[in-house]
């Protein structure tokens, strides 16, 4: 039997989750095929098209990269990155995303990027499905593997928000903070600076702190400021 749909904050909090884990599983696969085939074209290429079949038995209408840069010996970044729903229609788009990997701390289960920048991010929500849907029960674990990125840095964010309702769109979108999950535990953002502007409002939107992400949404001391208020 299917398992049922998540809604609201479950399906928020699942996404939050499965981005996290699927970005460094992505990691740990170029790091994988990179070592062996690094510092050529042709094996650039081919850890791209391993990095696109990935993504596309998750996402719902696969994926595309444009281009694989870089080592994993340094840093590398993975450009003109696009995720499709359902429909077809780019669902996030990044334009570039760069990283470095602390490959010493693999060893003790532990996948740590010393350093992840994302640019240019456009993420579009609609009605149509964005992961693919699986009759297994859900797992956004790891195993017993935990997560450190000590550095994550968002420029030139946009979000919207389009279904039944009124749209939501977020432009200008900076972030920048630390993300932690030890394994089977739950997300932590701390050192959280996030900017945007929301667009139908004309209000800009500021928020600072920490967050975490368990069995629901606990902001023990963020301060979120939208407009003047």
């Amino acid at each position: 039997m299917a398992a049922p749909k998540p809604t609201g904050l479950r399906r928020v909090l699942r996404l939050a989750r499965k981005a996290i884990f699927g970005l460094v599983a992505l990691v740990l696969l170029v790091l994988g095929v990179t070592l062996i085939a690094v510092h050529t074209d042709w094996g650039r290429n081919k850890v791209r098209g391993v990095i696109e079949d990935q993504l596309a038995s998750t996402f719902a209408g696969g994926a595309t990269v444009g281009a694989l840069e870089g080592s994993v010996l340094g840093d590398f970044t993975l450009v003109d990155v696009q995720l499709f729903d359902a429909a077809g229609t780019p669902a996030i788009t990044i334009g570039r995303l760069t990283a470095n990997a602390a490959l010493w701390k693999l060893g003790s289960k532990v996948a740590e990027l010393e350093t992840l920048e994302v640019e240019d991010l456009k993420i579009t929500l609609g009605k149509a499905a964005l992961i693919k849907p699986s009759d297994a029960p859900p797992s956004d674990e790891p195993g017993t593997w935990g997560v450190q990125l000590p550095s994550v840095i968002v420029r030139r964010g946009t979000f919207e928000l389009r279904g039944d309702g009124q749209p939501v769109s977020l432009d200008g979108i900076a972030v920048a903070g630390a993300i932690a999950i030890p394994a089977g535990g739950a997300i932590s953002v701390t050192n959280l600076e996030v900017g945007a502007s929301w667009r139908e409002k004309k209000l800009p939107i500021v928020l600072a702190g920490g967050v975490e992400l368990g069995a629901g949404i606990a902001i023990p001391d963020a301060k979120i400021k939208v407009g003047e208020l």
